[in-house]
């Protein structure tokens, strides 16, 4: 081989080299589920956030708005860097079948009151797929393992395993504080909730306007869950609006020191419209105060 050959075989390496490490993430555009940003590591994953929280704030639509993600594998390194916030909300798709995320989410990364969790703050997002382990400790509120705020987003065939801790409201095992047009479909919780008021093993808090609807669809908590006021094995308060919750299974331990519930806490019946068809609760349900085996009024 002559030297003008290897100098040539070189040159090409080099150049696939330099396009190879210009690429974000680990590949991929991000353009379509077939070309999805590829997620390697939690390296990758702080790429997002600073990437999310780089652009224009909201009402702005954000970089990651209509983008897709795809995680490769299971991420062992704890990340503890959540993905946007109440002016920078991720508004992108996140899946993976069955991989792993490792959390070690503390309060150092994050504002009050926007929100806490992998997800910080969403809005028109879809998550699938996924798997949480790891915890959360935070003295802040709209806490939860995949979202703190979720708003008109879906997240689906989700599981969190991760111990949470907060000393505010709103936490949930999946979502804290879950508005306007959100759906949650096939999550489990299996960690442990501890909050203040409104803490749920699926969502802490529900608030919808009355010009939107949501669901939560055969979901199950098998975590025990714990606050000082309203706690639910599904739901721990749904506050307002139009919402369905379907083929929901509690067999979570429940206490409070005033309000707990199988399944979830109404708190105005006049002024939502709440359907609960198929529920069921097998948990304890413990309060010094009141307790209901489903809800208020069953």
């Amino acid at each position: 081989m002559n030297n003008f050959l290897i100098l040539i075989i070189i040159t090409i390496i080099a150049i696939a080299n330099i396009l190879l490490s210009a690429q974000p993430f680990g590949g991929g555009d991000g353009k379509n589920e077939t070309t999805a940003y590829k997620i390697y590591t939690k390296a990758h994953l702080e790429e997002i956030a600073d990437s999310v929280n780089t652009t224009p704030p909201y009402p702005a639509n954000n970089w990651s708005r209509n983008k897709y993600f795809k995680l490769m594998n299971d991420i062992t390194d704890k990340v503890v860097k959540g993905i946007g916030s109440l002016n920078y909300r991720f508004q992108g798709s996140f899946d993976k079948q069955d991989d792993k995320i490792n959390i070690a989410i503390t309060d150092s990364l994050f504002s009050v009151g926007s929100g806490v969790g992998l997800f910080a703050v969403t809005d028109r997002a879809k998550i699938t797929n996924l798997t949480i382990i790891g915890s959360v400790n935070t003295k802040l509120g709209w806490v939860g393992a995949f979202g703190g705020r979720f708003m008109h987003s879906e997240i689906h065939n989700c599981s969190n395993y991760a111990d949470i801790v907060a000393n505010g409201s709103c936490v949930g095992g999946i979502i804290g504080h879950l508005e306007d047009n959100s759906i949650v479909t096939n999550c489990l919780n299996c960690g442990n909730v501890k909050g203040g008021n409104e803490v749920g093993g699926i969502i802490g808090h529900i608030l919808n306007s009355t010009a939107y609807e949501g669901e939560v669809i055969n979901c199950i908590n098998i975590g025990t869950i714990t606050g000082n006021i309203n706690a639910g094995g599904i739901i721990g308060l749904f506050n307002k609006g139009k919402f369905a919750i379907t083929d929901c299974l509690n067999a979570g331990y429940i206490y409070t020191n005033n309000g707990s519930y199988g399944i979830l806490n109404i708190e105005d019946l006049l002024e939502t419209k709440a359907t609960i068809y198929n529920c069921v609760n097998t948990g304890v349900v413990s309060s010094i105060g009141i307790t209901y085996g489903i809800t208020i009024n069953e």
